[in-house]
């Protein structure tokens, strides 16, 4: 299966994984980061963006032989400051594909892209970007560089949180309110995964996975759900995919959650055969409730305001919920 996992080690340090090899993306020295622990890993390769200690400690990784790379790197050379490097130096935007599943880690860039740099970065599944300023581009040129290379998905790194971080940089939260509304960013906690799927391995996903992957691509919820399901509603995506374009954002009005439409839908689209209202309609509000009542209990409300009032990234669990119990429900009632 063609998928990239990415683990957030802290500061702007990852490890990708891909076919078995493990790559480590500047590594920061021991005591170097206040409040992350020491840096202990293990890879196959190892990559720095440029030659300071918060970023180049490759000691702290132990490396084994993965034989050749099964991916192709590109390394762009940009500056670590505003003024052509004279102030802080060199500094490398790596970008990885991984089997079509372009990841770009930004290092220490510390200014905005030129024309040529930003052609290269089109077409990326996930830009890695920092975000806190001070050594780096702040949230607001990070906001107007996503803006121009349009990355499906987004991470931040090389922020301050409570108990971690250079007081000199912005908090995530303050870095997050300069990014548009609609963008797909996952902010990692230390040690938290995310995976990047790749459509071809559309067979071989969960339903759970098929939800995360329509959403990285920028559907909404609704659309997220019903398109994961077509296997069983018999609704090409294209066609599912435009079905749902007006349910995401509880209808666009906070109703209810797109999670909760598009299970129903691809529900009736399964489970009934479009006889007259009055034969189905007790069965049809029987699976109804029954999914709402799972999802309630779940979720805590169908409301799409009141979950992302409490907690934007609700919005994943909620595909993938929706998702899961439609499928089951489908499967034990379909026609």
């Amino acid at each position: 299966m063609k998928q990239v996992e990415i683990e957030y080690l802290g500061h702007s340090c990852f490890r990708l994984t891909y076919a078995g090899q493990r790559i480590v993306l500047d590594p920061y020295a021991d005591g170097m980061i206040p409040g992350l622990p020491p840096l202990k890993t293990e890879a196959e390769f190892v990559f720095c963006s440029h030659e300071h200690a918060d970023h180049n400690y490759a000691s702290a990784v132990t490396l084994h032989d993965g034989g050749a790379p099964k991916f192709d790197v590109i390394a762009l050379t940009t500056d670590h400051d505003d003024a052509g490097g004279s102030k802080r130096g060199k500094n490398i935007i790596r970008i990885f594909d991984f089997g079509g599943i372009r990841v770009a880690h930004f290092g220490d860039l510390g200014r905005d892209l030129t024309e040529k740099e930003t052609e290269e970065l089109q077409g990326l599944y996930c830009a890695l970007i920092p975000v806190g300023g001070h050594f780096t581009i702040d949230a607001a040129t990070a906001a107007a560089i996503v803006r121009k290379i349009k990355p499906r998905t987004i991470i931040p790194m090389h922020y301050r949180k409570e108990g971690s971080g250079f007081d000199v940089l912005a908090t995530l939260d303050e870095a997050l309110e300069c990014f548009d509304d609609g963008l797909k960013i996952f902010p990692l906690s230390y040690g938290e995964k995310k995976t990047l799927w790749n459509k071809e391995d559309w067979a071989e996903m969960n339903i759970e996975q098929r939800g995360e992957y329509y959403h990285d691509a920028g559907f909404n919820c609704c659309q997220s759900v019903f398109c994961s399901l077509r296997e069983y509603t018999g609704i090409s995506e294209e066609k599912a995919a435009a079905l749902a374009s007006s349910f995401g954002g509880g209808m666009r009005c906070g109703s209810i959650c797109g999670g909760v439409t598009g299970a129903l839908m691809a529900i009736g689209c399964a489970c009934f055969a479009g006889k007259a209202p009055a034969e189905e309609k007790a069965r049809s509000t029987e699976l109804t409730l029954e999914l709402e009542e799972k999802f309630r209990e779940e979720i805590g409300t169908l409301l799409c305001e009141e979950i992302t009032a409490e907690n934007n990234d609700l919005c994943d669990h909620c595909i993938a919920f929706g998702a899961k119990t439609a499928k089951e429900i489908i499967e034990k009632n379909r026609i």
